[in-house]
């Protein structure tokens, strides 16, 4: 006998920006239910950042959000990594404070916007996002540097997939595809 008749899967992306390929969709997650334990893809209607606004009316939740795969320490975030640093800017673009189980602070994400380096389409998905969302007029440091990010990141992949298997044919050494 099943424990719960239902399991809900947390949507990563909402259904208009859905990232392919990608582990979980709801387009397939319904696959994973058997006779005895139904699989449901749970919030695809919304952004993270609607995500954000929404759970920032919940302060018990907001204060207890755990996002980091950084750090060593069991339930915290280590308030450095892109996926904090864009967990913070999800909360500030909509001018809402960062909650304290993110620092508590939009100066950390000030200060450290510039260390970010974007490692993937769905990572660059995510900023991409964050920018549509961005208040008008807004000056906060880190709101300017999306833009930044995302030059930097489409610069590397050009660099990756076009530069570096013709220097490394200049070089003698073999593709590495």
């Amino acid at each position: 006998k099943a424990i719960a008749p239902v399991a809900l899967l947390g949507s990563c992306e909402p259904y208009n920006h859905l990232v392919t390929p990608w582990g979980s969709s709801p387009v397939i997650d319904h696959l994973l239910s058997s006779a005895s334990l139904r699989i449901v893809h749970d919030g695809a209607e919304y952004s993270r950042s609607d995500k954000a606004r929404l759970l920032a009316a919940w302060p018990f939740g907001a204060d207890r959000i755990r996002v980091c795969w950084s750090d060593t320490r069991p339930g915290t975030n280590c308030l450095a990594c892109e996926k904090c640093l864009r967990t913070m800017a999800n909360f500030a673009v909509h001018g809402l404070p960062v909650p304290a189980s993110l620092g508590g602070d939009v100066d950390r994400l000030n200060q450290r916007i510039s260390t970010v380096r974007l490692r993937s389409t769905a990572q660059a998905a995510e900023w991409r996002a964050l920018r549509l969302v961005r208040r008008p007029g807004a000056r906060d440091r880190w709101q300017r540097w999306i833009t930044r990010l995302l030059w930097r990141y489409q610069l590397r992949a050009v660099f990756h997939a076009r530069l570096r298997p013709w220097l490394r044919r200049l070089a003698g050494r073999p593709s590495a595809r």
